[in-house]
């Protein structure tokens, strides 16, 4: 993984076969994993797992595979870069059209020649029923790196928002926007699919060098170190699990005027942040919960094995990797486990409605049942 689209922390070798049998935490019989499909060859690298109701999508390097019965079908997105889904009015919005599931444009989206731009790593943030909205990372070539924010709308043409730069991107359940980009800015947006341009809420530097973020409705969070974020030591961090690199983690919460409110550090790498409520659960060598009064509790420490995380509607947290998958309370207590035999290859997909949580694993999909 050499290009610099790694170097934004994405929402991230070779993993497991999961086999079922839960811990005394629960009685017998009341949680499974069961082997759902495999991953069809030309998907590339599994970047994340798209789950909206009954409709299930695994994204890779290559386009996406959408679920039909017990079958992934792969469906090649003609983008240079990932193209990371969402489900929206019928189908799947990727690459500037709505597809169904074997890929058949539904309809052409307006400013999607955006996509056409050599180079992009698109990330579609969120759909709903004004428009959508997407974070691009463009590389270096022909023009300069930068982050670019898209919204637009179904019925209006919305505006275009570009940082130069590497970086990561999240919205908030608003509809606010936050960056960070990798020389240190990080930039607060919000405006309708109705405005010409965004309001910028802020647009401040912060130390150390943030490398990931999450947005809240309070403001967003940082993950920094110390250091240069360059790209192999990205890479090495996220998403595949190998996490050969290590670094006390500095972690930031931001106002949404940019104003900070807190700080400390975490003495493990961290390479999610996952919004909760008003904080965050920061994952990686570890996991801890955090909000604006400092951490809640803290399972991480330098050199543990790497997991990577979902968080569920209830507020809870989805942990894989080391050997496990765990469901984690808000406040701590873990209220289940299931043995892995191998590391995951993305993160997991929570979902409350079904009490499952979907995960890529030794070239399969897998639903495990976790209450």
């Amino acid at each position: 993984m050499t290009e610099p689209r790694r170097r934004a922390v994405i929402a991230g070798g070779l993993a497991t076969a999961v086999l079922a049998a839960c811990e005394r935490t629960r009685p017998p019989g009341a949680s499974s994993v069961v082997e759902i499909a495999t991953l069809p060859q030309g998907l590339g690298e599994p970047q994340r797992i798209v789950v909206e109701g009954s409709h299930v999508a695994v994204v890779g390097v290559a386009g996406f595979a959408s679920l039909v019965g017990r079958r992934l079908r792969h469906v090649p997105v003609d983008v240079e870069g990932v193209a990371l889904v969402t489900w929206a009015r019928g189908g799947v919005l990727s690459g500037g059209a709505i597809r169904d599931a074997s890929g058949r444009p539904l309809r052409k989206l307006g400013g999607a020649g955006l996509y056409k731009d050599g180079g992009l790593d698109e990330r579609v943030l969120r759909a709903d029923a004004q428009g959508w909205t997407t974070a691009v990372q463009r590389r270096p070539r022909p023009r300069p790196a930068a982050m670019v924010v898209v919204r637009r709308g179904w019925h209006h043409r919305g505006w275009v928002f570009e940082a130069e730069g590497f970086g990561d991107a999240s919205l908030d359940d608003d509809g606010a926007i936050a960056l960070a980009i990798h020389d240190g800015r990080v930039v607060v947006l919000e405006g309708s699919v109705r405005d010409d341009a965004p309001r910028v809420l802020a647009d401040v530097r912060v130390e150390p060098t943030p490398y990931a973020i999450a947005m809240t409705a309070e403001g967003p969070w940082l993950a920094c170190a110390q250091g240069q974020i360059d790209a192999t030591r990205v890479e090495q961090a996220h998403p595949d699990g190998s996490l050969r690199d290590d670094w006390p983690t500095v972690v930031v919460a931001l106002g949404r005027d940019g104003r900070e409110q807190l700080r400390l550090q975490l003495d493990f790498a961290v390479t999610q942040l996952l919004a909760r409520g008003g904080g965050v659960y920061a994952v990686g060598r570890g996991a801890a919960a955090i909000d604006r009064r400092g951490v809640a509790w803290s399972s991480g420490r330098a050199g543990a094995p790497h997991r990577v995380g979902a968080v569920d509607a209830r507020g809870a947290l989805v942990l894989v990797g080391d050997a496990r998958i765990e469901r984690v309370e808000p406040s701590g207590r873990s209220v289940m486990t299931l043995p892995l035999h191998h590391a995951p290859q993305c993160p997991p997909c929570a979902t409350s409605e079904s009490g499952s949580a979907w995960i890529v694993a030794a070239g399969r999909l897998w639903r495990a049942r976790l209450w």
